[in-house]
């Protein structure tokens, strides 16, 4: 799922999956009475009813959801109710991944979890252990490649993205292989005395770097270490682009190529992965919000960074909205402009955009 504001070791990985199927065009949306979530169709009906915790879009026919069933796990693997109050334990929401009609087809195992921005993809899902390291599930369960990343993000166009933390050299080596070891250790010196006059608080945080594997683990290249990505986790190649945060930039959002080169500005305070040559962005002059129809660019935009749609034009004055785009397929998209809180007053307003910048449907609820 797009959206500008979400809710929120060497072992044997048993995973219960079944086949995947085809998905309709369904898009996520949170039902403000319950304030759970369900999908609905492209006629704003619910086609899966709202009983999720969180819910990502749909990709390769299936979705990743959360229960809204809160537990708690204690160091040594016990599960118990929300209503325990267990020292020491941490929260936990069972996950599933689920077809077009709402069937699971794969249960995570207890303690283990994918975030809420993951995609299945290319048959690979990101996942973390209860140790926190991440690594990849196949769609019949087994793991593909080991928990021994800090960080994963879902694949797209045969490489994903993977951080691996800078003080782990063991890792490192593993992952990395010497050469490339060397070399990043001589980017980050040399990247790092170029820019003595950036604050340390402005270094991408964790000590992690960023390098891109393929289905096998793989590594085919290194983020440049001014760029990072975003913190919605909007972080795979779709188009030949990606997109990522400039440090040099402000901290704004843009896209880059496969050779690194910048290909969308970095002007963007959001801004998706490209799907069907269409591309949502928010750019706004606050970062958590749309006031009025003079904020900026709420919309899709082409990969020459040209506006395409701008759904900023429908919003009013008087009220605060909080922008929601969904990728747009089979030709046609949902961006979403939700009131917030406390303005009985304003509708959140649906709208049906074709991949030509076409208004197919207007819905206020």
């Amino acid at each position: 799922m797009n959206r500008w504001r979400f809710l929120r070791g060497g072992i044997m990985l048993v995973v219960f999956c079944h086949a995947w199927a085809l998905s309709a065009q369904l898009f996520p949306d949170m039902d403000p009475q319950s304030g759970l979530w369900g999908y609905r169709n492209d006629t704003g009906a619910w086609a899966i009813a709202p009983g999720y915790h969180a819910a990502s879009a749909f990709s390769d026919g299936h979705a990743l959801v959360t229960v809204d069933e809160l537990k708690y796990i204690t160091p040594d693997g016990r599960v118990f109710p929300a209503f325990h109050r267990i020292q020491n334990a941490r929260r936990w929401y069972p996950q599933y991944i689920i077809d077009s009609t709402g069937s699971i087809s794969c249960t995570l195992p207890v303690g283990y979890q994918s975030d809420f921005f993951s995609l299945p993809a290319q048959g690979l899902l990101p996942v973390r252990n209860p140790q926190g390291d991440y690594g990849y599930i196949g769609t019949d369960g087994e793991l593909r490649l080991p928990f021994r990343y800090a960080k994963a993000y879902s694949f797209g166009e045969g490489v994903a993205a993977v951080q691996v933390r800078l003080e782990d050299q063991d890792s490192l080596y593993f992952i990395l292989g010497d050469s490339l070891q060397e070399n990043m250790d001589r980017s980050l010196r040399e990247w790092r005395r170029d820019h003595r006059d950036l604050a340390a608080r402005d270094y991408p945080s964790g000590g992690l770097t960023t390098v891109f594997i393929d289905v096998k683990g793989k590594v085919h290249g290194q983020l440049p270490p001014h760029f990072y990505p975003p913190e919605n986790g909007a972080f795979r190649y779709q188009h030949g682009l990606i997109p990522v945060v400039n440090l040099l930039k402000g901290k704004k959002v843009g896209m880059i190529d496969g050779k690194f080169l910048v290909a969308i500005n970095f002007e963007y305070d959001y801004i998706s992965v490209p799907q069907e040559n269409r591309i949502f962005v928010i750019r706004t002059a606050e970062n958590f919000g749309v006031e009025g129809p003079s904020s900026g660019v709420q919309g899709y935009i082409d990969l020459a960074g040209g506006v395409v749609f701008n759904a900023s034009m429908f919003s009013e004055s008087e009220c605060r909205y909080w922008a929601e785009g969904h990728p747009i397929s089979n030709g046609s998209g949902w961006i979403v402009l939700r009131s917030g809180s406390g303005q009985d007053e304003c509708r959140s307003k649906y709208m049906l955009v074709s991949r030509e910048g076409e208004l197919l449907e207007y819905l206020e609820r």
